[in-house]
């Protein structure tokens, strides 16, 4: 995993060479081991590098790469993690190759079959740049989960790109002009969503995506786009539950493949980890991993002061049952507190998921301690396991039997009781224990009751984002009908634009690469072709998930509520967090602030300062798009 830039220009400017290496060197945290640039003036093409080390750790790995022809040089963030599968193939076709790096792979896979077929082929996690002098064209790539990013931006005859923001910046010489649509995504979903950025002029590619960029005759850039890669892709067909026996023979089915997807994870010559949470998904990650490793596996959780979040006790257990090396990394309230002034420098683009904060932790410290780990990642998406889908189901039910505005006048009564007993009753009716922030949006699910105004509602911090009018257009998410298009939603959406963000940038602003066994493109194809039905039973979702789990650890072990990674957010902003939220909050309370709208941020900040609601969900996207932006104009 590393980081990656370049540009593509008809008549690159003068300077070029040297805007390529101050791109390069606003990633250098995300490849501490090396450097290197590669240009071609009269092409007007170059490529720049940042290298983490995994694979292969001499020279011989080093990128940018040529081919053994010439015809192809690569730029590459990333894993193909079936390369040795792929090398062998080609090896037999006639390809020699003089490193163990998966790189040279690709390089060779590009000559046989051309890069568009080669890329169907690539299971990993990647995003590329591959220039092809014999076309002479630009490829640009994304894997199909979308868990390496790539941003592009084309203005005046000159395609650059790279791994993050910062390069665009340092080749534009400036932050530029903000989006207003992407500032409207942030402050609404606590993100921004693909293909939008922060950035005027400057998009993402989508997950999946290939982009080919040529120069032509006349001197303007010339592109084509394709999706490689859809969820939507693949529905539910009845037969793939038939075709294996029922529920007995997709479980066997599914271990087989989580089998070769951890095998596969498993492959670096440098020390590799486990994140152990002690629930279901690292769990499971764990058990597969000890079942074909030659020692215990070294497994990393970290514990945190506030019990109501630690889970280090139960990772401990887990880890006993399975025979692994595990180490409990004790991380204090007041170190957690210390990074958040530091998280628009982390995560570049402006983000407020606020599990990012012990993901930060979490990589910092494991990083002292290897430089590959695997996750849990991915588990609750591709195999139904979030509470909303649950919670999904059971709205549709009622929608089917409830008479005609029962639950709008219902949804009124408990708007008009006091916040406690409102939340205990929601509480009640979603099945689960919700925080006070999550009760608001089961009322306003409860007002307007359909799937596609609930999973709306349940992404959204605000109803309508608090900027100053006029007001851009709205983001619009994909269509929801019923559960299973809910989970192609979260897939192509919140999957990628949150999740995958959040461990990317925390991981890679420490040189720490993490590697998820249940992303495996194979495994998610497999989940997306059994019917949601399968995935859900009295117990929730993930059935198939518990089904390969229980044949490696009890039940009593890592069946338990579900806990999440959120800290206390609305307690420290009351409490440590208070000094540093009032300055960034004082311009736009006191209307000085050309984003944002004084009344409705002013509100929330005071009804959660008074303990009335909490506006957690609300506040942090406000206050990461605030730190951010002081952060990035100072940069």
């Amino acid at each position: 995993m590393c980081g990656i830039a370049g540009y593509l220009a008809d008549t690159p400017p003068p300077d070029a060479a040297d805007r390529l290496r101050a791109m390069v060197a606003a990633i250098a945290h995300r490849g501490p081991d090396g450097e290197g640039t590669w240009c071609d003036p009269a092409a007007g093409v170059g490529l720049a590098h940042r290298r983490l080390a995994i694979l292969d750790l001499s020279h011989a790995g080093r990128q940018p790469m040529r081919s053994a022809s010439g015809r192809y040089v690569l730029t590459f963030n990333g894993e193909i993690y079936n390369f040795a599968e792929l090398r062998a193939e080609l090896d037999g076709l006639g390809h020699s190759f003089a490193s163990r790096s998966d790189t040279e792979v690709m390089l060779a896979a590009f000559e046989q079959w051309g890069v568009p077929r080669a890329v169907r082929r690539f299971r990993g996690m990647y995003a590329f740049a591959a220039w092809d002098a014999a076309r002479r064209e630009l490829h640009l790539a994304r894997d199909p989960l979308g868990k390496k990013p790539l941003y592009l931006h084309e203005a005046h005859g000159v395609l650059a790109f790279g791994s993050e923001l910062r390069p665009l910046w340092a080749w534009n010489g400036g932050v530029g002009a903000l989006d207003p649509a992407g500032v409207r995504s942030l402050l609404e979903f606590g993100y921004v969503r693909a293909p939008l950025s922060i950035c005027r002029g400057i998009r993402k590619l989508m997950p999946g995506e290939h982009v080919t960029v040529r120069v032509g005759d006349d001197g303007t850039l010339r592109s084509s786009s394709e999706r490689t890669w859809r969820a939507q892709d693949f529905g539910g067909p009845e037969s793939i539950a038939a075709a294996h026996d029922g529920e007995p023979g997709l479980v066997e089915r599914l271990e087989s493949l989580l089998v070769e997807a951890v095998r596969l994870r498993m492959v670096a010559d440098v020390p590799v980890g486990l994140f152990l949470s002690g629930g279901l998904d690292s769990a499971l990650v764990a058990a597969l991993m000890q079942s074909q490793a030659t020692a215990p596996v070294q497994a990393y959780t970290v514990g945190f002061d506030d019990p109501r979040f630690d889970e280090t006790d139960a990772a401990a257990a887990v880890a006993g049952h399975l025979g692994l090396r595990h180490e409990a990394i004790r991380v204090s309230e007041r170190e957690v507190l210390a990074l958040v002034p530091e998280l628009p420098a982390v995560y570049d683009e402006p983000f407020a998921d606020a599990s990012q904060i012990p993901t930060v932790a979490l990589c910092r410290a494991t990083r002292l301690r290897a430089t590959v780990a695997l996750s849990g990642d991915g588990g609750d998406e591709s195999f139904v396991g979030y509470n909303r889908y649950v919670e999904g189901r059971r709205i549709e039910r009622i929608v089917q039997k409830a008479p005609a505005g029962l639950l709008s006048t219902a949804a009124a009564a408990l708007g008009r009781l006091p916040p406690a007993p409102r939340q205990r009753l929601l509480a009640a009716l979603a099945g689960r224990p919700v925080t006070a922030d999550q009760a608001q949006k089961l009322l306003r699910v409860l007002r307007s009751p359909s799937l596609g105004r609930m999973y709306d509602d349940l992404l959204r911090a605000w109803p309508v984002a608090p900027m100053r009018a006029p007001l851009p257009a709205a983001v619009e998410l994909p269509g929801v009908r019923d559960v299973p298009s809910m989970r192609v939603a979260d897939i192509e959406g919140y999957l990628p634009d949150d999740v995958l963000v959040k461990v990317d940038r925390a991981s890679m602003s420490t040189g720490l690469e993490v590697r998820s066994p249940l992303l495996d493109v194979r495994v998610v194809e497999f989940a997306l072709g059994v019917p949601v039905a399968l995935h859900l039973d009295d117990r929730g979702g993930k059935r198939l998930l518990r089904g390969v789990l229980e044949r490696h650890v009890p039940t009593a072990l890592w069946d338990r509520p579900k806990a999440g990674f959120t800290p206390p957010l609305g307690e420290w902003l009351r409490g440590p967090l208070r000094p540093w939220a009032d300055e960034l909050l004082e311009p736009v309370i006191a209307g000085r602030d050309e984003w944002l709208e004084a009344s409705a941020v002013s509100a929330a900040w005071r009804e959660h300062l008074a303990g009335r609601v909490d506006a957690q969900g609300r506040l942090w996207p406000v206050l990461s798009f605030l730190a951010w932006r002081r952060w990035a104009l100072a940069s």
